[in-house]
């Protein structure tokens, strides 16, 4: 039994955050947890992402931006990153003045990656495609 625990601890252990490297990180994300919005998230491998925000009842894009990133251990740091639509009730053409550097833990779960941050009372939750 005890031999069947530690095995567990073992793959646990090396499918965690510590091994990502950048070609995990590199891809498109959705954020899960919008209710009115679809928030997606472009990765590139020359350190830039792309963020846009559509809303759900029409398609419609309601913010982009884009910004660099990079990986430092085991978190990934977007720069000039808009991390909150609750305002995003009409449109909106730019939010310079608010954009913030974030620093984010990354999981890697069995192959599966993605990085989250919460907001007093919100979860977000990007999922790789």
């Amino acid at each position: 039994m005890k031999a069947k625990v530690y095995y567990f601890l073992f793959i646990a252990l090396c499918c965690c955050s510590c091994n990502v490297t950048v070609k995990d990180i590199v891809g498109t994300y959705v954020s899960n947890f919008r209710v009115n919005n679809l928030d997606t998230l472009k990765v590139n491998t020359d350190g830039t992402y792309e963020k846009h925000v559509y809303r759900i009842s029409d398609n419609r894009l309601i913010y982009q931006n884009k910004g660099s990133w990079e990986l430092r251990d085991g978190r990934i740091i977007f720069k000039d990153f808009f991390e909150s639509d609750q305002a995003f009730s009409k449109e909106f053409k730019g939010y310079s003045d608010i954009l913030i550097t974030t620093s984010l833990d990354v999981n890697n779960s069995f192959g599966k990656v993605s990085f989250d941050f919460s907001e007093e009372k919100n979860d977000y939750l990007y999922r790789k495609l």
